[in-house]
């Protein structure tokens, strides 16, 4: 699925974890945060600073999600 994103183009991933209901866990999300650490596409969460309705992230996931997949780029919005 990555390797088709690089091949389209993509430059990066937006993730809404908390607008579609699943977790940012290994069991949900392992394989996909992994290939997309590997290819170093970068990931971009909403951090709701603007507008608190579209958080995506709170700030108590990231440093596990950071540590789990230290070289996954990080884009907080």
């Amino acid at each position: 699925f990555v390797q088709e994103m690089l091949d389209n183009g993509v430059k990066a991933v937006k993730l809404f974890p908390k607008m579609h209901h699943y977790l940012l866990n290994d069991a949900t999300m392992g394989a996909l945060l992994n290939a997309l650490q590997e290819a170093e596409l970068p990931v971009i969460f909403d951090r709701g600073e603007h507008e608190p309705a579209v958080q995506q992230i709170d700030w108590q996931e990231i440093e596990p999600l950071l540590t789990k997949y230290p070289k996954l780029n990080v884009i907080l919005e």
